[in-house]
């Protein structure tokens, strides 16, 4: 549910209140360590003034179906890419018009390690979810972890949704505070059949998500069961109708931007929030590989301690992670129960915070690899002749991701943080940072700018960088980011005095 993180702060209210009684009542058992009980399975209460009866017990006889749907072959009818923007030479953000939302989404792509030396291959794809305080400016993945460093050498693209704060990734059914919240039609009928089309996606699928996207990833394997081959939680809450659990979220949502759950999915406790129970539905994951885990809440390797005996300081993570370990083993007992192969990773310790998630991301990573196809060994790789030499001058490249490749005019090879190109006519020259994702932007050594003739350069007036190709430069400052001037415009601007000059640096 709640990500408590640098961009969140972690002592929010509902997670005090949500932590109090489950500390009080773990401490008084003497249990504060693992096993920890589980959720009971029983339908939650309408809360007061809801408009529904309060539902019975959830057997097989009442337990709304949930559908199973599929991902169309094309884009529907007013699905298109409005912009384009490089953040890094193998991380792009896009935007998406969404009838079904009403306005463009952002989605990034970690693209992967082979993506330009084999231009013509389609790749699986892992879609990253976010937790209930998604920004609107990045995913948490990239805001809060180094999880890009561990997937630039992996053959898989990671699809990154940007928004969606309380969302749950679902469609709801009323109003979200003046937005069009039609999450899973965004993801699951708009998206992907422009991905498979203009970005090389392959037909091999997972999902996996953190604390709400956890949630969220079950939901959506289960609605689209022959989409996906892979779905993983971490710290999910994937029991969303037990006693207690609507309350929960509702007053999670309440917190998390003023979001009202009943908007979501009706009164609570209803049917469609039947519908959207992961337990309730865990047979739908038979034949499907499946990682689920969560901590236990105790003081853990990336948690401070409180003074407490194995109570950490970030108490409220601490509450949250034993509500995400009692439902999570509620949906492993269902869905074991239910035939379903489930890996189950629950530690000893560790609160609701994003070193565990990283951790867990990379732990689930040969499973999500087995499932769809991919080899889970980096290929080798290994630079010679001039390109070698200048990585050797040059460590901030980072190690190699690719062996050398043929681009138009001669030669490249990728590294962690930059790309080394070489002709005889121009030599081996480095593109790094956002320069280099500028150049990715104007098309690389296959655009108008052709290959670099320069690497990294200070401008004059010390403030700025800049990059020399052989048909224009790209320049970068803090304060205009970085891009590319060329032709007659560009003579022009030198004419001016350059970025010293009356019209400083580009800004387009």
């Amino acid at each position: 549910m709640a990500t408590p993180s640098a961009h969140a702060n972690p002592r929010t209210r509902w997670a005090s209140l949500l932590a109090a009684p489950l500390v009080v009542g773990v401490v008084g058992s003497g249990l504060l360590a693992p096993p920890v009980a589980v959720a009971q399975e029983t339908p939650a209460r309408v809360s007061p003034g809801a408009q529904s009866p309060t539902p019975g017990p959830a057997t097989p006889e009442n337990v709304p179906d949930a559908p199973s749907l599929r991902v169309p072959s094309a884009p529907p009818s007013g699905v298109r890419l409005e912009r384009v923007e490089w953040k890094t030479a193998n991380r792009v953000a896009l935007w998406v018009q969404s009838p079904a939302m009403g306005q463009a989404i952002q989605v990034q792509l970690m693209l992967p390690a082979a993506w330009n030396a084999e231009p013509d291959r389609t790749y699986p794809s892992l879609l990253l979810l976010d937790g209930l305080r998604a920004r609107g400016d990045a995913s948490g993945w990239t805001l809060e972890t180094k999880i890009s460093q561990f997937f630039d050498a992996k053959n898989a693209i990671i699809i990154l949704p940007v928004g969606g704060e309380s969302s749950f990734y679902t469609n709801w059914v009323a109003d979200a505070k003046g937005s069009a919240y039609q999450w899973e039609t965004f993801l699951m009928q708009e998206l992907p059949p422009l991905l498979a089309r203009d970005w090389r996606v392959g037909d091999k699928h997972g999902v996996a998500g953190l604390s709400m996207g956890g949630t969220a990833a079950m939901m959506l394997s289960q609605r689209y069961p022959e989409h996906f081959r892979f779905a993983g939680s971490f710290s999910g809450f994937l029991d969303t109708t037990s006693f207690g659990m609507p309350e929960a979220i509702k007053v999670a949502m309440q917190d998390a931007g003023g979001y009202s759950a009943e908007n979501m999915w009706g009164p609570l406790g209803s049917a469609r929030w039947q519908e959207q129970d992961p337990k309730l539905h865990a047979e739908r994951l038979r034949g499907r590989s499946v990682y689920v885990s969560a901590g236990s809440g105790n003081t853990g390797p990336w948690d401070q301690p409180s003074g407490l005996p194995d109570i950490p300081a970030n108490f409220p993570g601490y509450g949250l992670e034993l509500l995400s370990r009692m439902t999570t083993q509620t949906f492993v007992n269902k869905a074991r129960g239910a035939g379903v192969d489930v890996t189950a990773n629950f530690r000893p310790s560790g609160t609701h915070t994003w070193p565990y998630w990283q951790f867990e991301m990379t732990q689930a990573w040969p499973q999500f690899a087995g499932a769809v196809g991919i080899e889970n060994v980096e290929a080798p790789c290994a630079p010679v002749g001039a390109i070698r030499a200048l990585a050797e001058r040059q460590p901030a490249l980072g190690p190699c991701l690719t062996g050398e490749y043929d681009v138009k005019g001669g030669k490249a090879a990728d590294f962690r943080f930059g790309r080394v190109f070489w002709s005889e006519q121009t030599g081996a020259q480095s593109v790094l940072g956002a320069i280099g994702a500028a150049y990715q932007a104007e098309g690389g050594p296959g655009g108008p700018l052709g290959l670099p003739t320069s690497g990294e350069t200070a401008t004059p007036d010390g403030k700025g960088r800049f990059t020399q190709f052989q048909n224009g430069v790209i320049y970068w400052s803090p304060t205009t980011g970085a891009h590319a001037i060329r032709g007659a415009i560009r003579a022009m601007w030198f004419d001016r005095g350059a970025e010293r000059g009356e019209l400083g640096y580009p800004t387009t």
